[in-house]
């Protein structure tokens, strides 16, 4: 079962809250998290692949693809990075060897 139970959004970023059975090892249901920019990006490359509009039904493959990939143990959403290492960088400034 993956069952769409919230679409939060904070400060800006809208997530998608699954409700996601098979994924702890006892059976019981899991909150699943998935940022709609992360399905939003591989949204875009599968209608590029496709040639076409996505279906509802595209959708839903694409999110049961992405949970198979987490019951699998896979990390499948986009790798996120911490910006907090450029802080206080001067973009326009190059650095020497760069």
């Amino acid at each position: 079962m993956i069952r769409l139970r919230q679409v939060a959004t904070v400060y800006g970023e809208t997530t998608l809250i699954f409700d996601v059975d098979a994924l702890a090892p006892d059976g019981s249901i899991t909150e699943v998290r998935i940022p709609a920019a992360d399905l939003t990006v591989r949204m875009r490359e599968l209608k590029r692949l496709l040639g076409r509009d996505l279906t509802v039904n595209d959708l839903r493959d694409l999110v049961v693809a992405l949970v198979n990939q987490m019951r699998e143990g896979r990390k499948p959403l986009v790798e996120r990075f911490d910006f907090t290492n450029f802080l206080g960088v001067d973009f326009e400034q190059k650095k020497e060897g760069s």
